[in-house]
Protein backbone atom coordinates (compact mmCIF):
# COMPACT_ATOMS: atom_id res chain seq x y z
CA UNK A 1 0.00 0.00 0.00
CA UNK A 2 1.25 3.49 -0.81
CA UNK A 3 2.33 5.61 2.15
CA UNK A 4 0.85 9.12 1.99
CA UNK A 5 1.46 11.31 5.03
CA UNK A 6 -0.20 14.53 3.94
CA UNK A 7 -2.63 15.58 1.21
CA UNK A 8 -4.40 18.69 -0.01
CA UNK A 9 -7.91 19.07 1.37
CA UNK A 10 -10.81 19.65 -1.02
CA UNK A 11 -14.23 20.86 0.13
CA UNK A 12 -17.46 19.02 -0.59
CA UNK A 13 -17.72 20.74 -4.00
CA UNK A 14 -14.14 19.90 -4.96
CA UNK A 15 -12.76 23.35 -4.18
CA UNK A 16 -9.34 23.91 -2.64
CA UNK A 17 -9.60 25.18 0.90
CA UNK A 18 -7.34 27.74 2.53
CA UNK A 19 -6.43 28.16 6.17
CA UNK A 20 -3.87 30.34 7.92
CA UNK A 21 -2.70 31.80 4.60
CA UNK A 22 -1.88 28.48 2.95
CA UNK A 23 -3.63 25.51 1.38
CA UNK A 24 -5.49 23.44 3.92
CA UNK A 25 -4.06 19.95 4.25
CA UNK A 26 -5.10 16.72 5.90
CA UNK A 27 -2.80 14.30 7.66
CA UNK A 28 -4.93 11.60 9.27
CA UNK A 29 -4.85 8.22 7.49
CA UNK A 30 -8.65 7.98 7.24
CA UNK A 31 -9.03 11.44 5.68
CA UNK A 32 -6.12 10.85 3.30
CA UNK A 33 -7.63 7.58 2.03
CA UNK A 34 -11.07 9.20 1.70
CA UNK A 35 -9.67 12.17 -0.23
CA UNK A 36 -7.64 9.95 -2.59
CA UNK A 37 -10.61 7.66 -3.30
CA UNK A 38 -12.79 10.66 -4.15
CA UNK A 39 -10.11 12.16 -6.38
CA UNK A 40 -9.43 8.94 -8.26
CA UNK A 41 -13.12 8.11 -8.82
CA UNK A 42 -14.10 11.63 -9.91
CA UNK A 43 -11.09 12.25 -12.15
CA UNK A 44 -10.71 11.61 -15.87
CA UNK A 45 -7.68 10.95 -18.06
CA UNK A 46 -7.80 14.51 -19.40
CA UNK A 47 -7.52 15.95 -15.87
CA UNK A 48 -3.82 15.15 -15.74
CA UNK A 49 -1.22 16.12 -18.34
CA UNK A 50 0.71 12.92 -17.75
CA UNK A 51 -2.26 10.66 -18.53
CA UNK A 52 -2.34 9.36 -14.94
CA UNK A 53 -3.66 5.76 -15.01
CA UNK A 54 -4.92 6.08 -11.42
CA UNK A 55 -8.22 7.70 -12.45
CA UNK A 56 -11.58 6.01 -13.02
CA UNK A 57 -12.27 8.03 -16.20
CA UNK A 58 -16.03 7.50 -15.79
CA UNK A 59 -16.76 10.36 -18.20
CA UNK A 60 -15.87 7.90 -20.97
CA UNK A 61 -19.17 6.13 -20.18
CA UNK A 62 -21.39 9.20 -20.52
CA UNK A 63 -23.91 8.88 -23.34
CA UNK A 64 -23.78 5.11 -23.53
CA UNK A 65 -26.88 2.98 -23.06
CA UNK A 66 -27.12 1.84 -19.46
CA UNK A 67 -26.85 -1.91 -19.27
CA UNK A 68 -24.99 -4.54 -17.28
CA UNK A 69 -21.89 -4.24 -19.48
CA UNK A 70 -21.62 -0.51 -18.75
CA UNK A 71 -22.09 -1.12 -15.04
CA UNK A 72 -19.37 -3.76 -15.05
CA UNK A 73 -17.13 -1.44 -17.06
CA UNK A 74 -17.61 1.34 -14.50
CA UNK A 75 -16.87 -1.08 -11.66
CA UNK A 76 -13.71 -2.28 -13.43
CA UNK A 77 -12.51 1.29 -14.05
CA UNK A 78 -13.05 2.23 -10.40
CA UNK A 79 -11.24 -0.87 -9.12
CA UNK A 80 -8.33 -0.21 -11.48
CA UNK A 81 -8.08 3.43 -10.38
CA UNK A 82 -7.87 2.38 -6.74
CA UNK A 83 -5.44 -0.53 -7.16
CA UNK A 84 -3.23 0.13 -10.21
CA UNK A 85 -0.39 1.68 -8.22
CA UNK A 86 -0.85 -0.18 -4.93
CA UNK A 87 -2.97 2.54 -3.32
CA UNK A 88 -5.50 -0.03 -2.04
Amino acid sequence: MIQINKDVYFGKYGDLQFGTGDLRTINTPTEIVKQNVIDRVRSSMSDYLNENPAVANLQSLIGRTDDLAIERGAEKQIKQALTIDGFL
